[in-house]
């Protein structure tokens, strides 16, 4: 039997066993490459533990999983880009292009939770300018087959096909960017994956990522993060992200502040009653 097809038995049992945990409950550590070990070769023991683990409302952090030099220079040239093309807006509908949205606080109230930052979207039928896609695909695949998928599930797709991956780097500039407390998507896939790109304390000095724990606190982890670690979880498990340099008066023409990537798999456009996140108030 196919590892992913273990890890889809096993994500099938817990699903069924019990509801979607919200609630952050501990914060593992392992190196990627010993996470991708146990992924293609994990005995049936092993890859329950990781379902579990993921499903009781454990985050993983994934240490070293991208080259720090490769992701410092991608942000340089898409600060560049930002600046000095204008922001659009596509929908998910065949034949939509890599673009950036500058989103304030006028344009959040158009989405399902607050998120102030500067966005760029990048999907695999598009040219690959930067290398960004392909060098995450070589990660993405393990994490696909841990969450009970074959390693290339929805790379080929467009979005007639329903469900699409897309590539969205975020820069949280200083003085503005942030996210509200809410939970994202988890139909398509039971895991999903924040990848780092910014150190706290060297490209900004505060705010940042949190989770919220079974006490109903809020648990930063930035202290916890390098450029190129990936965080992976349960997409239920209510997070958000500080305002970052809160006390700074913002210009979103500067590349200071939190940067951030996350490979997903999503409905497109093209679906009707598309399935998504929503904001959680009260942290």
């Amino acid at each position: 039997m196919e590892t992913s097809d273990i890890f889809k038995r096993e994500w099938e049992r817990v699903r069924g066993e019990r509801g979607c945990p919200t609630r952050l409950r501990n914060i593992v550590e392992m190196g990627f490459e010993a996470f991708q070990l146990l992924v293609s070769e994990g005995a049936k023991k092993q890859i329950t533990e990781v379902v579990e683990s993921i499903f009781s409302g454990n985050i993983i952090i994934l240490k070293e999983t991208m080259p720090k030099d490769f992701l410092r220079n991608v942000r340089q040239q898409l600060h560049q880009l930002g600046t000095k093309t204008d922001p659009e807006y596509y929908k998910m509908i065949e034949g939509c292009p890599d673009y950036h949205r500058l989103i304030d606080a006028d344009v959040a109230k158009n989405y399902s939770f607050v998120a102030i930052k500067h966005s760029y979207y990048f999907f695999p039928w598009n040219e690959d300018r930067f290398n960004l896609l392909s060098e995450t695909y070589k990660r993405w695949s393990t994490i696909k087959i841990a969450s009970g998928l074959s390693s290339d599930a929805y790379k080929n797709n467009t979005p007639k096909n329903g469900i699409v991956d897309r590539l969205q780097v975020v820069h949280y500039p200083s003085g503005a960017g942030r996210i509200e407390t809410h939970s994202d998507p988890y139909k398509i896939q039971p895991i999903i994956i924040s990848g780092i790109m910014s150190k706290r304390g060297e490209d900004y000095k505060t705010g940042g990522v949190y989770f919220i724990d079974l006490n109903d606190t809020a648990i930063d982890v930035e202290d916890r993060l390098d450029p190129g670690d990936w965080i992976i979880y349960a997409p239920t498990v209510l997070h958000g992200v500080k305002t970052v340099d809160e006390h700074v008066v913002p210009d979103w023409t500067l590349s200071s502040g939190r940067w951030w990537f996350g490979p997903f798999s999503n409905a497109s456009n093209e679906v009707k009653n598309r399935h998504t996140g929503y904001a959680v108030k009260g942290f």
